[in-house]
């Protein structure tokens, strides 16, 4: 590192890449040093940000450049296995966008090749003022024990070529529920529909369990004209529904299970939130490891136990059966 700043590349200025460019422009503790794609139309946004950024389509030039210490993989998913794994073996620092890679054992393998590297998957929702406050109140002792959560994920596109939709929308819901949760499920059944082009799933509904009981489900879509963004939480005496859209929390308070409930039982309240910029903050967060030589906030074991969940999720829908967790090595 020289003078004190990171030396930042970004393999991949689409839509994700344009924010990491936006965002490591401007880092006072950074330089945006390198950006890589073979559209070379993508540069020209590069180069407004920082005139004199050097731009490549080879991704060797990278590598081999000394004033580039981190690497951002805002890539196609299907690359970010072999460009992490190169960028590792040349000592570089990674932040790698999600589906961090398409099975477990790829993302184990980033895992064991880290090193003295800072790896960082690129879970923005741990960085959500909204997420953040809707956990301090759903692990508060007066909220009780989690009994069921439910996500939804829903909209109209964007279509993705390489991933389906449940590598594409679900890994942001299932790391809330590893947050939440803190270990693999029991069990997960799942089913889907390819409605746009055929052995491509579209819509995904997975209901997983966990131990006393515990359940969730998890309905993700990009064929849906109702586009919507939630978590609900429930315990045996609260539900709370975080909604991402709106920016809302709704705390609903209600007598136990076992009498009967009517809507006038309900007791409501209803937080608004501040805005936040969770990517910017991800991003400084992934600068400030470097500097100081910390490992970051959401690590990439977390990143084994949400890809484990989608290996077999996958598996439950494609098998039309339910799926067990033995463990985190089967």
């Amino acid at each position: 590192m020289r003078e004190d700043k990171i030396g930042i590349a970004v393999i991949g200025i689409g839509s994700w890449g344009k924010n990491y460019v936006r965002i490591f422009s401007k880092h006072p503790q950074c330089r945006l040093v390198f950006v890589c794609d073979p559209n070379r139309d993508t540069w020209h946004f590069a180069k407004q940000q920082v005139p004199d950024v050097k731009t490549t389509v080879d991704f060797e030039e990278i590598l081999s450049c000394d004033d580039v210490d981190a690497i951002v993989l805002a890539t196609p998913a299907s690359l970010h296995h072999k460009l992490a794994l190169q960028s590792l073996k040349k000592n570089k620092h990674i932040l790698i966008e999600k589906p961090i890679a398409f099975s477990y054992q790829e993302v184990c393998s980033i895992a064991n090749a880290s090193g003295d590297c800072v790896v960082m998957p690129s879970y923005v929702l741990g960085f959500h003022h909204g997420f953040l406050k809707f956990l301090s109140i759903v692990q508060s002792p007066d909220f009780g024990t989690i009994q069921w959560i439910e996500t939804f994920r829903t909209q109209w596109g964007k279509v993705r070529n390489v991933e389906n939709v449940l590598y594409s929308f679900a890994p942001h819901d299932l790391f809330m529920l590893s947050v939440l949760l803190k270990e693999l499920p029991l069990s997960v059944s799942a089913f889907g529909s390819a409605v746009i082009l055929p052995q491509r799933i579209d819509s995904a509904h997975a209901h997983f369990t966990w131990n006393n009981n515990i359940c969730a489900d998890v309905c993700v879509s990009w064929i849906s004209l109702y586009k919507q963004r939630t978590i609900k939480v429930g315990s045996n005496t609260k539900l709370v529904c975080l909604d991402f859209l709106k920016n809302t929390i709704r705390i609903s308070s209600y007598p136990k299970h076992n009498e009967t409930v009517h809507e006038s039982d309900f007791v409501n309240e209803e937080i608004l939130l501040k805005e936040s910029k969770p990517l910017d903050i991800q991003c400084d967060f992934f600068i400030r490891c470097i500097l100081q030589q910390i490992p970051p906030p959401i690590t990439i074991d977390t990143a084994c136990h949400v890809a484990m969940m989608l290996e077999k999720t996958q598996q439950a829908m494609m098998l039309e059966k339910t799926i067990t967790f033995h463990s985190c090595n089967d």
